[in-house]
């Protein structure tokens, strides 16, 4: 396939054949479309080309020629053909010395098929073969699709190359993309048949063969602006196991109305970043045709998408942010501090729990008590903060325990004695205030009548000695 693909630039294809859902209905669509087609038993790799019991040829190509189907009898065969034109042939049923299996075919029947067809001695390497018997007998089915020379396909073609940047292994986003939209004209049916082909540089070219696989998908919001949610698993198609192969093909249908497309040249594995040969680039080809349709192919270009936060090409695993602001997952929470409404004691963005204050927030920890101390009312006393029980005085606050006594002393009487704050028990004594106890007694010893002799306060019993004054009793035998 990959000769006739150089040849005539045609699309290759490669099948498994117990992957094939109809078998039949493939090898007929490819028939139409005149592609060249081939099958293939898959052997022994370490022993070569090695016939089979039923004389096939392991490790061998077969071209399919016709495939003819006689509804009535149920009956489907395929015309296989050896390049090498003679050997050893197909020995089951509808082979040529298969003379039951013919005699199920009338003559005009057998004419449709080009002759008798099961003459035994006939080795021309040529054959016809029941198409379950195709399917079970070989493990491949190829085709080389002349998409160029049909006039209901449209093809467009991306020769490009893939860089440390846009040939990440597992990084579709990054991956070249180009859009697919449907211009005016075409033919009106609702489903739309989508051909993709990815080939890179041949392994007897290069032995840097990345892991390949294109993929289709929806998404595109205005064309030519890069789709970043792009995943292996599209609503379009489930992609296969990506290859090394040279070619990797996706073909789909899908509604007018999944257009605008989006079709990645997929890499994965470990990328351009991991060539065995360190080599910066490895170029490719993509090919996009569409069927019965008039379409248009934008390359998506400009500058890769890249972190808001540390500015780097954005890559998995990311989060998507309010507003569609995508970051990667470690620059995720520097990114939501950025954003996030500032903490009005620190500055800092919240991120996390908080407080609100006065229109605006706070972080709930430090933060918070920091806020609190530095906006709260002043305690009269200390100066600081009051953010416990306190007193209401005199249009301020004062913090309950040493701060309040301290206040109440501070505002209280003095006594008239001692100066001091009078907070207890007291006298009231020519307007003023006098402690009890110590206090009014030296008050009064202060301002007592003094004795005559002693000169001492008169404070218990004495004599008033006229026009002198008064004495102790004590004292008063001492009076001369």
């Amino acid at each position: 396939m990959l000769v006739l693909q150089d040849l005539t630039g045609g699309i290759p294809e490669n099948h498994d054949m117990q992957d094939i859902p109809d078998l039949w209905q493939l090898i007929n669509n490819l028939l139409e479309e005149q592609a060249s087609i081939c099958c293939s038993k898959h052997g022994d790799g370490a022993k070569g080309e090695r016939e089979e019991d039923s004389g096939i040829i392991s490790n061998h190509a077969y071209g399919i020629l016709r495939a003819v189907e006689f509804r009535d009898r149920g009956i489907r065969l395929v015309q296989i053909r050896n390049p090498w034109g003679s050997g050893v042939e197909w020995n089951g049923r509808f082979s040529d010395g298969d003379s039951r299996s013919w005699a199920m075919l009338s003559d005009r029947e057998r004419s449709m098929l080009g002759g008798g067809g099961c003459d035994p001695t006939e080795k021309d390497g040529t054959w016809w073969m029941l198409v379950e018997d195709l399917k079970r007998h070989y493990s491949t089915i190829g085709a080389c699709r002349p998409i160029l020379r049909l006039d209901r396909w449209t093809r467009h073609l991306l020769v490009s190359s893939w860089n440390k940047e846009t040939g990440c292994g597992g990084q579709l986003h990054l991956n070249p993309q180009v859009h697919l939209e449907l211009m005016g004209g075409g033919r009106g049916q609702d489903l739309v048949k989508v051909l993709v082909c990815l080939t890179q540089v041949s392994k007897r070219v290069s032995s840097d063969n990345l892991g390949i696989h294109p993929l289709i998908c929806g998404g595109v919001e205005k064309v030519g602006e890069r789709v970043l949610k792009v995943t292996g698993d599209s609503r379009l198609h489930k992609m296969d196991a990506y290859t090394t192969s040279r070619n990797a093909t996706v073909e789909i249908e899908c509604k007018r109305s999944d257009f605008p497309l989006c079709v990645v040249a997929g890499v994965f594995g470990g990328g351009v970043g991991e060539l065995a040969s360190g080599a910066r680039e490895a170029n490719f080809e993509m090919s996009v045709c569409v069927k019965d349709q008039k379409t248009k192919m934008v390359l998506v270009g400009g500058d890769l998408p890249e972190c808001r936060v540390c500015k780097k090409a954005l890559k998995l695993p990311w989060v998507e942010h309010d507003g569609g602001v995508i970051v990667h997952s470690k620059c995720s929470d520097a990114y939501k501090e950025q954003t996030a409404d500032k903490c009005l004691e620190c500055g800092k963005g919240l991120v996390g729990s908080f407080y609100r204050e006065d229109g605006g927030k706070v972080h709930a920890d430090v933060c918070h008590e920091r806020w609190r101390e530095r906006n709260a009312d002043k305690c009269s006393v200390c100066g600081k903060a009051v953010l416990g029980s306190h007193f209401p005085v005199d249009g301020g606050k004062v913090h309950d325990g040493a701060c309040i006594e301290i206040h109440r002393e501070r505002s209280a009487d003095k006594c008239s004695s001692c100066g001091k704050a009078v907070m207890g028990s007291f006298f009231t004594i020519d307007g003023g205030k006098i402690h009890d106890g110590a206090c009014i007694e030296a008050h009064r010893e202060r301002t007592a009548a003094k004795c005559i002799v002693c000169k001492k306060a008169v404070r218990g019993q004495y004599y008033d000695i006229a026009g002198k004054g008064q004495c102790h009793v004590e004292c008063h035998g001492k009076l001369k």
